[in-house]
């Protein structure tokens, strides 16, 4: 029986598996390798990382994690997931593998809802962006674009503006 599984192998995943670790307490961290910022070239606002690339920012996350013994990362899956009647709970992984734990911690984070438009997939991440926190800076100067007519849309173009004076509104008619 584990502490904690903790389902979310990003920075918030990791972080949490280290915390627990530290505390002894037996966790599995089960990421499934699709991070939200793995198209990007580089993290950005992560203090003493700030430009890595994704994939590098998870082996060294993975690397401070292996100091723990009671950690034990796997790139999996979890499938299923019910809450058994001692008050325990059940997590099935991809593989077929049963785990139990007293704890779950959900630590998915978000997944991005791309724009159904011609040639976004294989610009995201590298011109086409989500966060004007996360990418902003690198795009100082350039033309930059907002779509969508909603007013979080326009509040994110007045924001932007900070960014350059080229700015467009797409707002789709």
């Amino acid at each position: 029986m584990l502490d904690a599984i903790i389902i979310g192998g990003g920075p918030a995943g990791m972080s949490a598996a280290l915390t627990l670790g530290r505390a002894h307490r037996t966790v599995l961290l089960a990421d499934s390798g699709q991070g939200r910022n793995a198209p990007a070239d580089a993290v950005h606002n992560f203090l003493t990382h700030d430009g890595t690339p994704p994939a590098r920012l998870r082996e060294l996350g993975r690397d401070d994690l292996a100091a723990y013994p009671t950690v034990e990362h796997r790139t999996t899956e979890v499938t299923s997931l019910r809450r058994l009647a001692d008050d325990h709970f059940e997590a099935v992984l991809d593989d077929g593998t049963v785990v139990e734990s007293r704890r779950i911690l959900l630590a998915t984070g978000l997944r991005d809802e791309l724009p159904d438009l011609d040639g976004v997939a294989e610009l995201w991440g590298k011109s086409a962006f989500h966060c004007p926190y996360c990418h902003g800076f690198e795009a100082s100067g350039r033309r930059i674009a907002v779509l969508g007519a909603e007013p979080e849309r326009v509040r994110l173009a007045l924001h932007l503006s900070r960014f350059t004076g080229d700015m467009a509104l797409c707002t789709g008619g």
